[in-house]
């Protein structure tokens, strides 16, 4: 008897220990990070590509109220449009976790593939366009079902950048490899243009009205303005080093741009296509910024230690810093 309830026991007692496990990081030498911030401002979840941990910090007594550890090399972050959850993606588990917003409780898990990356979540929180930079491919996940509803291919490199535009008829896919910029009919699932000429790029903001896409080029020390309809650029801006970021105010009148050589954001005016400002003094940001919408004017910005600095981009100066150790 004891024989027999001894082995299956053993089986659990090492299945257990081994299970839990952290897998090896998958693509350690790429490096990113994220900031997302829940829509009423009341949350602010944070990663870094090399820090096996998550940190969310209550906004309202700018304190940390939470660590999730399930993550090895974790590249994106997004909350739903109505804030009831969020999102991570997780390129070394090859997968990305639902978590509720109010209890940070895990949900449920997506199982995609080693290599997800960046990722865009639809409106109506329906539809999860996801980048693998590894498979070259997006796949299109339903967050109704769980399943994938296909996986688009023809990319090439698509890291963090990729963008729902608010026409709600396009996708647009940073092809790092290639230095350019894919756009997806999401009507069919489909490839329909690319827009080149953007050297090792980075982040992407789309203005529908104006029919521009900015680009930042981490190895131009440049943002570039693409007119949509033809590809052409409009312009190019030189900023400070190794910019990561190229993020459009939700008027779209301001452009910032998170450099991490210079430890600075550019304030670009989009009406002129010009720099108005630096705010200088941050460590290491990228393209993690998110605008406030409560307080207009100022913008959340991740640091290379997890802590978030907020910035007033009119005055060009560091509010405050929350999570510095």
């Amino acid at each position: 008897m004891n024989r027999t309830f001894f082995i299956p026991l053993l089986a659990l007692s090492i299945c257990l220990g081994a299970c839990n496990e952290k897998p090896e990081a998958f693509d350690p030498d790429i490096k990113n990070n994220s900031l997302a911030v829940s829509p009423d401002e009341s949350v602010a979840v944070v990663c870094a590509s090399g820090i096996d941990f998550v940190n969310i910090y209550d906004l309202r007594t700018d304190s940390l109220i939470k660590t999730i550890n399930e993550v090895v090399t974790p590249r994106n972050i997004a909350f739903s449009k109505d804030g009831t959850v969020f999102y991570i993606s997780d390129s070394s588990y090859g997968n990305i976790r639902e978590y509720d917003s109010k209890t940070f409780k895990l949900l449920r898990t997506f199982p995609l593939a080693k290599g997800v990356f960046g990722f865009a979540v639809d409106d109506k929180n329906q539809r999860i366009y996801a980048n693998n930079q590894a498979e070259n491919t997006v796949t299109v996940l339903n967050t109704a079902t769980g399943e994938v509803d296909k996986v688009i291919n023809g990319f090439n490199g698509p890291r963090q950048g990729i963008v729902l535009a608010d026409d709600n008829r396009h996708l647009y896919v940073t092809n790092f490899k290639s230095d350019d910029v894919k756009v997806v009919d999401i009507s069919t699932d489909k490839i329909i243009k690319t827009l080149p000429g953007i050297p090792a790029v980075r982040q992407i903001s789309v203005d529908t009205q104006r029919n521009i896409l900015y680009g930042a080029s981490s190895k131009e020390n440049a943002i570039y303005a693409l007119d949509i309809a033809t590809g052409n650029q409009i312009v190019r801006i030189p900023v400070g080093e190794e910019p990561y970021g190229a993020k459009l105010s939700p008027d779209r009148s301001i452009l910032l741009s998170g450099e991490k050589g210079s430890n600075s954001i550019s304030v670009i005016r989009t009406d002129s296509l010009t720099i108005e400002g630096t705010v200088r003094g941050l460590d290491g940001p990228r393209q993690a910024i998110v605008y406030s919408t409560a307080n207009p004017g100022r913008a959340y910005i991740l640091n290379a230690d997890l802590s978030v600095s907020v910035i007033d981009y009119h005055d060009n100066t560091i509010v405050k810093t929350i999570g510095k150790n």
